[in-house]
Protein backbone atom coordinates (compact mmCIF):
# COMPACT_ATOMS: atom_id res chain seq x y z
CA UNK A 1 0.00 0.00 0.00
CA UNK A 2 1.73 3.82 -1.19
CA UNK A 3 1.58 6.04 1.01
CA UNK A 4 -1.72 7.72 -1.06
CA UNK A 5 -3.69 5.36 0.83
CA UNK A 6 -1.72 4.52 4.14
CA UNK A 7 -4.56 3.41 6.91
CA UNK A 8 -6.57 0.19 6.72
CA UNK A 9 -9.55 2.25 5.38
CA UNK A 10 -7.90 2.57 1.72
CA UNK A 11 -9.89 4.16 -0.70
CA UNK A 12 -13.33 4.10 1.87
CA UNK A 13 -10.92 6.92 3.55
CA UNK A 14 -11.54 9.35 0.84
CA UNK A 15 -14.95 9.04 -0.05
CA UNK A 16 -15.13 9.64 4.04
CA UNK A 17 -13.84 12.64 3.77
CA UNK A 18 -16.09 14.05 1.21
CA UNK A 19 -18.85 12.96 2.77
CA UNK A 20 -18.11 14.61 5.98
CA UNK A 21 -17.34 17.86 3.86
CA UNK A 22 -20.53 17.46 2.17
CA UNK A 23 -22.81 17.30 5.11
CA UNK A 24 -20.91 20.19 6.86
CA UNK A 25 -21.19 22.46 3.63
CA UNK A 26 -25.55 21.12 3.66
CA UNK A 27 -25.77 21.73 7.38
CA UNK A 28 -24.34 25.40 6.55
CA UNK A 29 -25.84 26.29 3.74
CA UNK A 30 -29.61 25.11 5.95
CA UNK A 31 -28.89 27.58 8.89
CA UNK A 32 -27.83 30.15 6.21
CA UNK A 33 -31.29 29.27 4.44
CA UNK A 34 -32.93 29.53 7.90
CA UNK A 35 -31.42 32.52 9.43
CA UNK A 36 -29.71 34.74 7.23
CA UNK A 37 -30.67 36.48 3.73
CA UNK A 38 -28.68 33.93 1.08
CA UNK A 39 -28.25 36.43 -1.30
CA UNK A 40 -25.32 38.34 1.15
CA UNK A 41 -22.29 36.75 3.08
CA UNK A 42 -20.14 38.24 5.63
CA UNK A 43 -17.11 39.05 3.98
CA UNK A 44 -18.41 40.01 0.33
CA UNK A 45 -20.65 42.56 2.40
CA UNK A 46 -17.85 43.85 4.58
CA UNK A 47 -17.63 47.83 2.92
CA UNK A 48 -14.54 48.71 0.88
CA UNK A 49 -13.62 52.59 1.43
CA UNK A 50 -14.58 55.20 -1.18
CA UNK A 51 -11.23 55.31 -2.80
CA UNK A 52 -11.11 51.34 -3.82
CA UNK A 53 -11.70 50.84 -7.18
CA UNK A 54 -14.69 48.11 -8.56
CA UNK A 55 -12.02 46.15 -10.53
CA UNK A 56 -9.83 45.47 -7.30
CA UNK A 57 -13.23 45.01 -5.28
CA UNK A 58 -14.34 42.53 -7.83
CA UNK A 59 -10.56 40.50 -7.99
CA UNK A 60 -10.33 40.23 -4.81
CA UNK A 61 -13.78 38.55 -3.99
CA UNK A 62 -12.70 36.47 -6.62
CA UNK A 63 -9.14 35.32 -4.42
CA UNK A 64 -11.63 34.48 -1.69
CA UNK A 65 -13.40 32.14 -3.72
CA UNK A 66 -10.51 30.87 -4.64
CA UNK A 67 -9.06 30.24 -1.43
CA UNK A 68 -12.23 28.97 -0.19
CA UNK A 69 -11.89 25.90 -3.10
CA UNK A 70 -8.49 25.49 -2.24
CA UNK A 71 -8.65 25.02 1.36
CA UNK A 72 -11.52 22.66 0.80
CA UNK A 73 -9.67 20.80 -1.79
CA UNK A 74 -7.13 20.57 0.95
CA UNK A 75 -9.66 19.12 3.58
CA UNK A 76 -10.49 16.64 0.84
CA UNK A 77 -7.37 15.26 -0.69
CA UNK A 78 -4.55 16.58 2.01
CA UNK A 79 -2.55 13.43 3.24
CA UNK A 80 -1.82 12.20 7.05
CA UNK A 81 1.48 13.92 7.10
CA UNK A 82 0.02 17.64 6.66
CA UNK A 83 -3.52 17.00 7.58
CA UNK A 84 -3.32 19.45 10.82
CA UNK A 85 -2.33 21.90 8.22
CA UNK A 86 -5.96 21.99 7.17
CA UNK A 87 -6.61 23.35 10.58
CA UNK A 88 -4.31 26.55 9.12
CA UNK A 89 -7.59 27.87 7.65
CA UNK A 90 -8.44 28.82 11.31
CA UNK A 91 -6.04 31.75 11.78
CA UNK A 92 -7.78 33.74 9.37
CA UNK A 93 -11.28 32.57 10.16
CA UNK A 94 -10.40 33.69 14.19
CA UNK A 95 -8.46 36.92 12.65
CA UNK A 96 -11.72 38.00 10.00
CA UNK A 97 -13.53 38.06 13.21
CA UNK A 98 -11.45 40.07 15.50
CA UNK A 99 -11.48 42.37 12.92
CA UNK A 100 -14.67 42.43 12.37
CA UNK A 101 -15.22 43.66 15.96
CA UNK A 102 -12.23 46.32 15.53
CA UNK A 103 -14.27 47.52 12.20
CA UNK A 104 -17.88 47.89 14.28
CA UNK A 105 -15.72 49.85 17.13
CA UNK A 106 -14.55 52.15 14.44
CA UNK A 107 -10.82 51.20 15.24
CA UNK A 108 -9.85 50.30 11.58
CA UNK A 109 -11.71 50.41 8.17
CA UNK A 110 -13.41 48.29 6.18
CA UNK A 111 -10.56 48.32 3.99
CA UNK A 112 -7.94 47.50 6.21
CA UNK A 113 -10.50 44.14 6.83
CA UNK A 114 -10.33 43.09 3.59
CA UNK A 115 -5.98 43.86 3.18
CA UNK A 116 -5.23 41.91 6.97
CA UNK A 117 -8.10 39.13 5.50
CA UNK A 118 -6.50 38.36 2.38
CA UNK A 119 -3.15 39.14 3.37
CA UNK A 120 -4.10 36.05 6.16
CA UNK A 121 -5.19 33.76 3.76
CA UNK A 122 -2.51 34.27 1.36
CA UNK A 123 -0.49 33.29 4.60
CA UNK A 124 -1.98 29.84 4.47
CA UNK A 125 -0.56 28.55 0.98
CA UNK A 126 2.82 28.71 2.43
CA UNK A 127 2.37 25.43 3.90
CA UNK A 128 1.58 22.98 1.64
CA UNK A 129 3.91 25.16 -1.29
CA UNK A 130 6.62 24.78 1.70
CA UNK A 131 5.63 20.73 2.00
CA UNK A 132 5.77 20.05 -2.24
CA UNK A 133 9.05 22.18 -2.40
CA UNK A 134 10.73 20.00 0.11
CA UNK A 135 9.29 16.39 -1.25
CA UNK A 136 10.35 18.03 -4.45
CA UNK A 137 14.21 18.83 -3.84
CA UNK A 138 14.23 15.40 -1.41
CA UNK A 139 14.91 17.76 1.50
CA UNK A 140 14.79 16.68 5.08
CA UNK A 141 11.26 17.02 7.13
CA UNK A 142 11.42 19.34 10.29
CA UNK A 143 12.45 17.19 13.46
CA UNK A 144 9.25 17.01 14.98
CA UNK A 145 7.74 14.84 11.59
CA UNK A 146 11.00 12.55 10.82
CA UNK A 147 9.81 9.65 12.71
CA UNK A 148 6.54 10.05 10.87
CA UNK A 149 7.54 10.56 7.25
CA UNK A 150 10.46 7.58 7.41
CA UNK A 151 7.52 5.63 7.12
CA UNK A 152 4.75 7.75 5.06
CA UNK A 153 6.51 10.21 2.77
CA UNK A 154 4.16 11.17 -0.06
CA UNK A 155 5.18 10.24 -3.72
CA UNK A 156 6.01 13.22 -5.40
CA UNK A 157 3.58 11.92 -7.94
CA UNK A 158 0.51 12.42 -5.32
CA UNK A 159 1.90 15.85 -4.71
CA UNK A 160 1.63 16.82 -8.54
CA UNK A 161 -2.01 15.66 -8.10
CA UNK A 162 -2.85 17.42 -5.57
CA UNK A 163 -1.30 20.55 -7.24
CA UNK A 164 -3.32 20.28 -10.14
CA UNK A 165 -6.96 19.49 -8.46
CA UNK A 166 -6.98 22.15 -6.60
CA UNK A 167 -7.00 24.60 -9.84
CA UNK A 168 -9.55 22.25 -11.38
CA UNK A 169 -12.03 22.72 -8.82
CA UNK A 170 -11.78 26.59 -8.95
CA UNK A 171 -12.27 26.12 -13.05
CA UNK A 172 -15.31 23.92 -12.43
CA UNK A 173 -16.87 26.28 -9.99
CA UNK A 174 -16.16 29.65 -11.14
CA UNK A 175 -15.82 29.23 -14.87
CA UNK A 176 -18.21 26.49 -15.37
CA UNK A 177 -21.03 26.98 -12.69
CA UNK A 178 -21.03 23.22 -11.62
CA UNK A 179 -22.65 22.53 -8.18
CA UNK A 180 -20.26 22.54 -5.65
CA UNK A 181 -21.51 18.98 -4.19
CA UNK A 182 -20.55 18.07 -7.70
CA UNK A 183 -17.19 19.80 -7.82
CA UNK A 184 -15.89 18.36 -4.69
CA UNK A 185 -16.90 14.83 -5.81
CA UNK A 186 -15.20 14.93 -8.89
CA UNK A 187 -12.04 16.12 -6.84
CA UNK A 188 -11.84 13.40 -4.94
CA UNK A 189 -12.89 10.34 -7.33
CA UNK A 190 -9.84 11.89 -9.61
CA UNK A 191 -7.54 11.74 -7.12
CA UNK A 192 -8.62 8.14 -6.04
CA UNK A 193 -8.26 7.19 -9.88
CA UNK A 194 -5.05 8.92 -10.15
CA UNK A 195 -3.66 7.77 -7.44
CA UNK A 196 -4.62 4.42 -8.03
CA UNK A 197 -2.93 4.68 -11.13
CA UNK A 198 0.20 6.39 -10.06
CA UNK A 199 0.43 3.22 -7.87
CA UNK A 200 -0.09 0.87 -10.87
CA UNK A 201 2.58 2.31 -12.48
CA UNK A 202 5.12 2.38 -9.76
CA UNK A 203 4.67 -1.29 -8.56
CA UNK A 204 5.15 -2.09 -13.01
CA UNK A 205 7.84 0.19 -12.48
CA UNK A 206 9.74 -1.91 -9.74
CA UNK A 207 8.56 -5.50 -11.64
CA UNK A 208 10.69 -4.40 -14.66
CA UNK A 209 13.53 -3.18 -12.73
CA UNK A 210 14.11 -6.39 -10.46
CA UNK A 211 13.00 -9.07 -13.69
CA UNK A 212 15.97 -7.39 -15.83
CA UNK A 213 19.00 -10.12 -15.39
CA UNK A 214 21.79 -8.90 -13.55
CA UNK A 215 23.95 -9.86 -17.48
CA UNK A 216 21.68 -7.00 -19.09
CA UNK A 217 23.45 -3.98 -20.92
CA UNK A 218 23.81 -1.09 -18.29
CA UNK A 219 22.08 1.00 -20.62
CA UNK A 220 18.96 -1.22 -21.40
CA UNK A 221 18.06 -1.04 -18.10
CA UNK A 222 18.38 2.41 -17.71
CA UNK A 223 15.92 3.44 -20.56
CA UNK A 224 13.57 0.61 -19.43
CA UNK A 225 13.85 2.45 -16.09
CA UNK A 226 13.57 6.02 -17.23
CA UNK A 227 10.81 5.40 -19.64
CA UNK A 228 8.69 4.48 -16.70
CA UNK A 229 9.65 7.26 -14.52
CA UNK A 230 8.66 9.17 -17.19
CA UNK A 231 5.35 7.55 -17.17
CA UNK A 232 4.46 7.94 -13.50
CA UNK A 233 5.08 11.80 -13.80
Amino acid sequence: MTPCFSGDCGQRHWFLRLLMVCFSHYVADRITEKFEQSSKTTTRDMPWGPNVPKWVQRYVKVYYAVCQLFATTALLICGSLVLDSAFAIMFPIQLSTFLMTLVRKNLISGTSWHVWYALSLGSVFMIPISHSIRISLKLPPPSFLHALVRSHETPFACEVIKMLLAPLAVFLRLKLRLDKYLVFTIVTVSFVILTLFEREITSQKAVYETSLPETVVPWIRNAVGGSLALMSM
